[in-house]
């Protein structure tokens, strides 16, 4: 299937779509310490945690606890940490009936360190995710019901060549792509023009720009405008500051709006805000929003995330706050 041409974002007259996570499920191994090791260094932590995470079950989370219709498409090993992630998709309500046991992979894992800001790095090890295959992702698009006009978030945390199958899937229903393109890939390049929005970080924008990691508002909205060479929308986060997201409209004319950050006053773990973000803005997709208004439902509740440890166990908090989305 040819990819489409970039132009205006699809758009959603009605709400109630049935959103599809393909992506990764891994258990976070999350150490805490002062702060975050520089290379070749090592440091004393001050506790470590085993927690369900991986930014496809994050996101599904995040979409689950403020959505009802999420469907989650991926890979775990048939281990406890498997069945550990199985629970925690579906006590945000989360359907797994497509997540795959592998007999022949571990659970995927995350080790993640975390500084007293809240501030994070990631080393992630793929394991069962590699064994989400365009086979299983065109299985489950067959056996579900109804998906037209679907809303579909992909990351780059399994196979590219799944991810861009799942994304020809998604627009052959006349559906809608959310690629959160963290960690970014290359290998397949057609995947970028079906991300309605591309949604990276500043750092994840120098990458696919090739270009210095945008610091101000001025250098985000040149970022952001420039990923809209190959994707319909793109949103590009800036952390603590917020977020530029930009449209091409139906004329053809770029918009761009600037997103501020919701203030927090006692910072404790960013993990899971960026993922949070991802999936109340697909949620907010799904109920018919436009990407602005979703886009700004989600940086609120996202920011109410760094507030509490952990990465979905954070997104209890979304639960309370979920009229806000609707």
């Amino acid at each position: 299937m040819l990819p489409p041409t970039v132009g205006p974002s699809r758009s959603r007259e009605h709400g109630d779509a049935t959103l599809l996570v393909v992506g990764s499920a891994n258990l976070d191994i999350v150490a805490h310490a002062e702060r975050i090791p520089a290379p070749g260094e090592t440091l004393l932590g001050t506790e470590v945690l085993y927690l369900p995470g991986g930014k496809g079950l994050n996101q599904a989370c995040a979409a689950g606890a403020v959505y009802p219709l999420v469907h989650f498409i991926g890979s775990v090993g048939s281990d406890n940490a498997g069945d550990q992630l199985s629970t925690r998709l579906t006590e945000y309500g989360v359907n797994i009936e497509h997540l795959l046991r592998s007999d022949q992979s571990a659970t995927g894992t995350a080790h993640i360190s975390v500084d007293t800001t809240g501030m994070n790095s990631i080393i992630v090890v793929p394991a069962a995710n590699a064994d989400v295959t365009s086979e299983h992702v065109e299985q489950a698009f067959t056996e579900l019901d109804d998906l037209t006009g679907c809303v579909t978030v992909l990351q780059g945390e399994i196979p590219p060549a799944s991810s861009l199958w799942a994304a020809e899937l998604t627009y052959e229903r006349g559906g809608r792509t959310v690629l959160n393109l963290a960690p970014v890939t290359r290998e397949e390049p057609a995947l970028l023009t079906y991300a309605d929005p591309l949604i990276v970080n500043e750092y994840e924008a120098g990458i696919l720009l090739d270009a210095d990691a945008p610091e101000s508002w001025e250098d985000a909205e040149i970022a952001a405008e420039n990923l809209l060479a190959t994707s319909p929308s793109a949103i590009v986060t800036l952390g603590s500051m917020g977020s530029v997201v930009a449209c091409r409209l139906d004329e053809g004319s770029i918009q761009l709006t600037r997103i501020e950050a919701t203030p927090i006053d006692h910072p404790v773990d960013s993990t899971g805000a960026g993922d949070a973000f991802v999936g109340v803005l697909a949620a907010g997709l799904c109920q018919g929003k436009d990407l602005v208004e979703a886009a700004q439902a989600a940086s609120y509740h996202a920011a109410m995330t760094v507030e509490v440890p952990g990465a979905s166990e954070s997104y209890s908090v979304l639960r309370t706050a979920s009229g806000d989305t609707k």
